[in-house]
């Protein structure tokens, strides 16, 4: 599940900022901006020539600093920051009809924001302030205090600033209105509609010039007409952003802050396949010996895939650099595998329903590929559950999938573990948002869109498909104690998956887990202690505070204890919030603010379940609190992506953190908020061990079970997998120590969910040579044939060695190997059996034997060269698939021959444009233009005597490029 710590964040401060109950709803901060209106609102503003603004800085409450409303401002703003600066500029205004909400304002830039292009934002605008006598003397109004309001005094003198009680300022900020790049490539793009501007002030001829803290120094904005600069940050961090502005007789200044979270290249595909109910973007490998081989790679849940906008959902681009490329898989390309990259465009529905569109994408590969190729499919954690419903599927109905190789990475094959704690709190503010839908607008940016998140998490169907725990099946109360169990649709669809086979028969099956295969449990992060039932996943205590006409206001309180699940009866969460009525009062001249306190809840829960959450498993977020006191100014606090604070004023070394907001925090400044936050680590067991490797009698064995140092028979008759590839790091290294307090370098005893990596050597490496073993097992310069039953016709290709018998790395239940402690792979050894009648093709250069197939098998003992340099046309920042054409296009029949007619049929052959076919050096052999309204070109006369291989078609219009490869025979 991505992002669940963003979600949470969103959730506490959605809370905050929100009425929790049935009731009608009670929004603070727009009460208090009512009043102030109301207060306001007799009061007629400067008159032309002097009124040159349409805005009362008093006439708004101001979470926001005062800092940040000048026209040379030198704190660091951020996104978040310069949202709110936003809305309260709003409701500043005398009219707000002409204004459009934040929310709206983030809906606008959301339509252009993509994983390499930021839109960017700028405010100039004047504003009226109150002098500091205005208020506080009968110079200027008429104090009524009987009816509580003030008029304006008829005569009344010029303040020294000319406008009578007010002075006029000036607000200029910029800021991305994205917060983030996932890329060190950015493209930030200006447009018009997000230069926010005053009519009064004098903007023609303004200069604006932009230092994106690259090293580039300025780059002149056109502020009339959009503008597009491309930066490349060299690292990951985060980095200030200077905008300064002319005109000729002003000058403004303003900064923001810009995360870049990696340098990573983002990589595009290098063409999309369109299959209903799936993103598919295919990344060609180099097909040395002309045999195409494909690997077909399945995401996990992704619940913000409903926003189908790139920066909130990973693209088929994110996941391919997110584990193929990140952990090396990539390497395949030079081998000829091509990877089919799948990202849902509903991962929430029923898995049954994509595994059916994972049918069609099999079919799909079928129809294009040799008719022995053998296919492989990698599913990431629910990825894995549709990946096995999908060839299961095809067994049942005798239909022949053609896969060879299926391999679950961190897969809920016996569930998965949410917190209660979250799962209560998912539900709590789905019914807040139901009730306080139009209160959503004053929480941050992050969640504005948090009413269409209605329905999408805990009750999903995927969602009950996997849970081990839902708050859906919440049974047996015993006193305050409540059981839990799994939704009914987890049940029916195990049931189902099991009535048609289970697992598939005619493959190889290979399980990973993140977990360790030692039992070790998750630990606390600020001393590495063993975690226990029930401790703090987080308690958090906030106030914010409002400053209404110059006068700090307590507006909000809220504390949030969630804790792990316990071990039988424990105390699962305690959540309450509160706020302050505010009420202005008039005196002989000065204002009284009054307030009254309302309690908005106060839920207390209780259950007697399993502990889970801290024990062995793939974990969901990895990210540590420091394990020192007093020393760092950046703190991570285990919350993920939410960085609270710059500066710590007190940290007791055990997980308690005390924070002073410094302005440019997100998303309160200066002395607006106060929080300490306690939590034992904010990471949990997300799928345990036993669940990813479908180990018989789970959930019911010991969760802290010592698997690894069990027999390796004893393991494998346990499981369904034929190879079990885990985590057994378990060491601690004192490496230094920081006033007086050891400072740890430690290998994590239980990794990241979704991962590949499973030691400090790399991706699932051998530990005395390096391969690595995901790669090995799909086939690249070495392949084990073993434990399958292969009934069906298949080529088998190796570059160097194809073995027949056990793998050398792992360990058998009659072989153990000396490695096996750091690779930690278990592995049966059957043999490779071939039904009679079908015939297995050994592609290669060498074969070792240490078994005999059984069953029919040809060798023929073909070179079978890699490309040793992988040079491939690979577009890259492209945006997300909802801003492409995805076009599927035909070619009939490939395999062709070089003499024979073919025909290619696409949408993209609709009007003007050029067809050419380029062979697999890159020269151009063919080419041909079209002005047609058919959508179908015959091809009859390609030069004589071409050789046997993979070509390249590539269509160009004046819109768009496709390109697609075949076989010329």
């Amino acid at each position: 599940m991505k992002n669940l710590v963003t979600v949470l964040k969103i959730f506490i401060f959605l809370l905050i900022y929100s009425q929790f109950s049935t009731a009608k709803a009670q929004d603070p901060l727009g009460q208090v901006n009512n009043e102030l209106r109301t207060f306001f609102s007799p009061l007629t503003p400067p008159p032309p020539p002097s009124g040159t603004s349409n805005f009362l800085y008093d006439m708004a409450a101001h979470i926001a600093d005062s800092v940040f409303f000048n026209s040379n401002c030198t704190e660091v703003n951020n996104t978040n920051n310069w949202y709110l600066l936003y809305s309260e500029m709003r409701n500043m205004s005398y009219d707000t009809t002409s204004f459009i909400t934040d929310d709206s304002l983030y809906t606008l830039a959301e339509q252009s924001v993509s994983n390499d292009t930021i839109p960017m934002g700028l405010m100039l605008y004047n504003f009226y302030i109150l002098t500091p006598t205005a208020l506080n003397s009968n110079t200027y109004f008429n104090f009524d205090t009987v009816n509580n309001t003030i008029s304006d005094k008829i005569g009344r003198p010029s303040s020294p600033c000319g406008f009578g009680p007010y002075c006029q300022d000036t607000i200029f900020s910029g800021s991305p209105l994205f917060e983030e790049s996932d890329y060190g490539h950015v493209i930030f793009k200006f447009s018009p509609e997000f230069f926010l501007h005053d009519q009064n002030i004098d903007y023609n001829n303004l200069n604006l010039y932009v230092d994106f803290g690259d090293g580039s120094g300025n780059h002149i904005i056109d502020l009339y007409n959009t503008t597009t600069v491309t930066v490349d940050y060299r690292d990951a961090g985060e980095y200030k952003i200077i905008y300064s502005a002319f005109n000729g007789s002003a000058y403004f200044y303003s900064q923001s802050s810009f995360t870049v979270k990696s340098n990573k290249v983002y990589v595009a595909p290098d063409y999309n396949v369109s299959i209903e109910g799936l993103h598919v973007g295919v990344y060609e490998g180099c097909n040395p010996d002309g045999i195409r081989r494909a690997v077909i790679y399945l995401e996990g849940f992704d619940p913000n895939d409903f926003r189908n906008k790139a920066k909130n959902s990973r693209d088929v681009a994110e996941i391919y650099d997110d584990v193929i490329k990140s952990y090396d898989v990539d390497g395949l390309l030079r081998y000829g595998y091509d990877f089919y990259v799948v990202n849902w465009k509903n991962s929430r529905v029923d898995i049954r329903d994509n595994a059916d569109y994972v049918i069609e994408l099999i079919r799909y590969l079928k129809d294009n590929y040799d008719n022995n190729e053998q296919f492989v499919i990698m599913g990431e954690s629910m990825g894995g559950l549709v990946a096995r419903y999908a060839l299961t599927k095809m067994e049942n109905s005798g239909e022949n999938h053609r896969t060879r190789l299926m391999i679950t990475i961190d897969t809920p094959h016996g569930g998965a573990n949410l917190p209660l704690s979250l799962q209560h709190l998912y539900r709590d503010v789905f019914s807040l948002v139901r009730n306080s839908i139009p209160f959503v607008k004053y929480v941050p940016i992050s969640s504005r869109r948090i009413g269409e998140m209605m329905n999408i998490y805990l009750d999903s169907k995927a969602a009950r498909q996997m849970l081990i725990y839902h708050i859906n099946e919440q049974h047996c109360q015993l006193a305050q104690y409540s059981c839990y169990e799994a939704d009914n649709a987890k049940d029916e669809f195990f049931n189902d998956l099991a009535s048609i086979g289970n697992y598939p028969k005619h493959c190889k099956l290979i399980a990973t887990s993140n977990g360790s295969m030692f039992g070790a449990k998750q630990t606390r992060a600020y001393n590495d202690q063993d975690r226990v039932g029930g401790d703090k996943l987080l308690d958090f205590q906030a106030e914010v505070y409002v400053r209404i006409l110059g006068i700090r206001i307590n507006l909000i309180g809220a504390n949030f204890e969630l804790n792990t699940n316990p071990n039988g009866k424990g105390q699962i969460s305690n959540i309450g919030a509160g706020f302050n009525t505010v009420k202005i009062r008039l005196r002989w001249f000065s204002v009284r603010i009054t307030t009254g306190y309302t309690s908005w809840f106060n839920i207390q829960r209780f259950g007697d379940v399993k502990d889970f959450c801290v024990n062995a498993g793939g974990v969901e977020n990895i990210k540590r609190q420091p394990k020192i006191a007093g020393f760092n100014n950046d703190w991570d606090i285990g919350l993920g992506e939410f960085k609270v604070a710059s500066s710590s004023s007190n940290n007791n070394g055990n997980g308690l953190y005390e924070f002073k907001f410094r302005v440019g925090v997100p998303w309160f400044a200066n002395t607006n908020a106060n929080l300490s936050i306690y939590s034992d680590g904010f990471h949990f067991g997300f799928i345990p061990v036993q669940s990813a490797i479908d180990y018989d009698g789970f959930p019911n064995n010991p969760l802290d079970l010592d698997i690894a140092n069990q027999s390796v028979g004893d393991i494998m008759n346990r499981t369904p997998f034929d190879v079990i590839l885990g985590n057994t790091n378990i060491q601690n290294v004192e490496t230094e120590t920081i006033d007086g307090r050891p400072y740890y370098q430690y290998y994590y005893n239980n990794f990241r969910h979704v991962s590949l990596r499973n030691d400090n050597l790399g991706t699932l490496r051998t530990c005395s040579n390096p391969k690595l073993l995901i790669n090995t097992e799909i086939g690249d310069e070495e392949l084990w044939l073993n434990n399958m039953d292969l009934n069906r016709d298949a080529i088998y290709p190796s570059a160097f060695t194809i073995n027949i018998g056990q793998n050398k790395y792992y360990e058998h239940p009659s072989a153990i190997n000396n490695c096996g402690s750091q690779s930690q792979a278990f592995s049966k050894e059957e043999n490779f059996r071939v039904t009679t009648g079908t015939v297995a093709l050994i592609y290669d250069q060498t074969i070792q034997f240490t078994q005999s197939i059984v069953g029919n098998y040809t060798d023929s003992r073909e070179n079978f060269n890699p490309c040793c340099n992988l040079v491939l046309p690979r577009k890259t920042f492209n945006k997300s698939f909802e801003n492409q054409k995805i076009n599927e296009m035909l070619i009939f029949p490939n395999p062709i021959y070089s003499d024979q007619t073919f025909t290619i049929k696409s949408e993209l052959l609709n009007g003007n444009g050029s067809l050419q076919i380029i062979d697999n050096m890159g020269k151009n052999i063919y080419t041909q233009t079209f002005t047609n309204n058919t959508n179908e070109i015959v091809v009859n006369n390609l030069p004589p005597n071409l050789s046997s291989g993979i070509y390249h078609l590539i269509i160009t219009t004046n819109s768009s490029r496709f390109n697609q490869s075949f076989q010329i025979n």
